[in-house]
């Protein structure tokens, strides 16, 4: 700090859950922060923390003391989308010109973010490094000092110095102004047009986010100096050194240059990285809509990527991801620009193409490229992508939606089987837009609690007695009627509302359990938990604390995690359930006979029930291959000392041969519809 006027703080920014809150309170407070965690009221007035699922407070803070301390920096919205920025890249990301706490307000600066993740693992996926994320490390850093750190004492003799900066929207301001030594006394900072209106000379530096204008112009002591009929000579010559010793005086400009520029590439892959490639397309945008020219965006997504990574460990995959960054590298022009947007996706930047056909050639050379085999570690791969290309000006005309339209092509290359490229296409906005509105009104719904849980009877099928149910969410909208969950659902897992829905479901059931035990109904009710749920949250803290707020006891309590993702998450998995288990809640496999399932997981996990998933149920008894799956299904149970439950039973033979094959339990439109609590059966079916 004392290196570098220009860096106002260093700060440590770690992610707090909300179950820590008073223990970090209470270190705060101890530390000269009497509020706690704490943010700004519409008045810009210091006040607590409205509560949430996590926060993210300065908790170190140098030089100190400051009153930064204790702030929650994601409260602000623009940081916010910065840190989440930083969070889902794994690299460091620069807010943009804000007001700083440090200055009292007045001052603006930017702030520089590092995610930290637990054990130095950021992970390969979006969702694993928002899990494993422990913090920030930041800087506090005031452009405008650097400026002054860089010029201060060093004006050259006889001549005025005036640094203008220019944002992107090319408006400009007075960034630094210096007078001349020769100068008698000072002279107050004139206008820009004041300072151009007599003999100057202009250099241009390009910055981030825009350049700057240095300009120079003799005081009256340089005439002075020199009066003789080559003062012009003397001029020119002397404007030329001044431009040479201010560059060379700059050089702490130039070097944080360098570091924002670094800041700017992939530390993997050394390819550019999301912030680098934006600014790169801004000016291509720029340049093709002055030459009126095309150019076009592919957004490339490796297929099944998450497979090598979750099988064959982060290290070997990191490596093929060199590898793919390389071979996009050699199939390009050196005019184009690859970027790695994350994980593994990367994203192109093709200017001035002849037309769309020039891109759907290139898009089937990258296809090729990628389809070869790779060798790594004495061990060889294969590797398809998926490619979605948006063009302009057919398809936008700003960067956000040109990306944002070539995202979308590559979905859709992924939904019509993968290894393939789409061209972007209007009804994909047009989706999205339908998305995005439904998500918007999605959280709203949760957050108002305008969503319903209904509740579906499971049944013991040797008494006939209704032992529990499932809870189900259910959306009635207000213009749009029922929105059936397999629209809705799909949503929430994609946005992360999956997280925030699952624990609204989970704790109306519980509510309503605790409701039916009370008047004398012993019925445990069961709950569908998404994997990521378990991902991007602590599960078994959600569900202790829910348990703990509605007084509902544990054996009461039922948790249904799905097969597939059992399978997919192996060890990570086995650890949660425990988690759970030691709760004392049941837990069950959902949907099993669709993961593949393995013995050696199986019968480590402590599970209490298998859910026989619907589509073995529904022709039974005629088919002879579900038969046989339902009763091999039935017979693992049982030599696992497992109960099993059959969903979807709709018809009297499905329930009599269940009955028979010696499965316990069942659901299904035969026994009851999901219905509203006050509508559910508490009776024998």
């Amino acid at each position: 700090l004392v290196s570098h006027p220009e860096i106002l703080a260093v700060e440590w920014i770690p992610r707090i859950e909300d179950k820590e809150r008073q223990k970090i309170e209470a270190e705060l407070a101890a530390h000269g922060q009497p509020l706690g965690i704490v943010e700004h009221d519409p008045g810009l007035r210091f006040v607590a923390a409205r509560k949430r699922a996590q926060y993210f407070p300065v908790f170190y803070v140098e030089p100190s003391p400051n009153k930064a301390l204790g702030f929650d920096v994601a409260s602000r919205p623009q940081v916010a989308m910065t840190m989440e920025r930083a969070t889902e890249t794994g690299e460091i990301c620069t807010s943009d010109e804000i007001n700083l706490l440090q200055g009292d307000g007045l001052m603006k600066g930017v702030i520089f973010f590092r995610p930290i993740y637990r054990n130095a693992n950021p992970g390969a996926t979006v969702d694993e490094r928002r899990r494993n994320l422990s913090g920030f490390a930041s800087a506090v850093l005031y452009p405008k000092g650097l400026i002054s750190t860089a010029l201060e004492g060093s004006s050259p003799s006889g001549l005025d110095v005036m640094i203008l900066a220019s944002n992107e929207s090319g408006k400009q301001e007075v960034l630094h102004f210096h007078a001349s030594r020769s100068r008698a006394t000072p002279i107050p900072t004139p206008t820009m047009s004041e300072f151009r209106s007599g003999t100057q000379h202009e250099v241009r530096v390009n910055v981030p986010g825009g350049h700057w204008d240095i300009l120079f112009r003799p005081a009256p002591a340089f005439y002075q100096e020199h009066q003789t009929s080559r003062q012009w000579e003397f001029l020119v010559f002397g404007l030329l050194l001044t431009v040479i010793s201010a560059l060379g005086r700059i050089r702490n400009i130039r070097a944080t240059q360098e570091i924002l520029n670094l800041a700017r590439l992939d530390a993997l892959t050394g390819l550019p990285n999301r912030l680098l490639y934006q600014d790169r397309l801004e000016q291509a945008l720029a340049r093709a809509e002055r030459d009126r020219t095309e150019l076009a965006v592919l957004f490339l997504d490796l297929d099944r990527f998450k497979h090598i990574n979750d099988s064959l460990g982060h290290a070997l995959g990191d490596e093929l991801l060199q590898e793919v960054a390389s071979r996009l590298v050699y199939a390009l022009r050196k005019e184009d620009t690859v970027a790695r947007m994350g994980g593994d996706e990367f994203i192109i930047l093709l200017p001035e193409i002849a037309d769309e056909q020039a891109s759907a050639v290139l898009a089937e050379k990258l296809l090729e490229v990628m389809r070869q085999p790779y060798l790594i570690g004495g061990r060889t791969f294969y590797l398809s992508a998926s490619i979605g290309i948006s063009l302009f000006p057919a398809d936008g005309f700003e960067v956000d939606t040109l990306i944002a339209n070539a995202d979308a092509a590559m979905y859709r290359a992924k939904s019509k089987g993968r290894d393939a490229y789409e061209f972007y296409s209007k009804d994909l906005t047009i989706a999205a837009t339908e998305r995005w509105q439904l998500e918007s009104e999605l959280r709203h719904a949760i957050k108002d609690g305008v969503l319903q849980v209904y509740y579906q009877p499971e049944v013991d099928l040797e008494s006939g007695a209704i032992i529990g149910a499932e809870a189900l969410a259910r959306w009635v909208h207000p213009e749009h009627g029922e929105i059936p969950p397999e629209r809705f659902i799909p949503v929430a897992e994609d946005s992360g509302l999956i997280v925030e829905l699952g624990e609204y479901v989970l704790h109306r059931a519980c509510h309503q359990a605790k409701s039916w035990l009370d008047g004398g109904h012993a019925l445990r009710v069961a709950v569908n938990v998404s994997g990521r749920q378990i991902q991007r949250s602590d599960i078994a803290a959600t569900v202790e604390k829910v348990l703990h707020e509605t007084g509902l006891p544990p054996e009461y309590m039922e948790l249904e995690i799905t097969e597939s993702f059992i399978m997919e998450q192996g060890e990570n998995t086995i650890d949660v359930m425990i988690a759970l288990s030691r709760l004392g809640v049941t837990l069950s496999i959902d949907d099993f006979g669709t993961g593949y399932s393995s013995l050696a997981y199986l019968k480590r996990l402590p599970i209490d029930k298998l859910k026989i998933d619907r589509s073995f149920i529904r022709d039974l008894p005629m088919d002879e291959e579900d038969v046989a799956i339902t009763l091999a299904v039935i017979a693992l149970a049982r030599s696992l000392g497992l109960r099993t439950i059959a969903e979807g039973v709709e018809s009297e033979s499905q329930r009599d041969f269940l009955q028979k094959a010696g499965c316990g339990l069942a659901q299904g439109f035969f026994f009851g519809e999901p219905v509203p609590p006050q509508d559910f059966p508490l009776r024998q079916v």
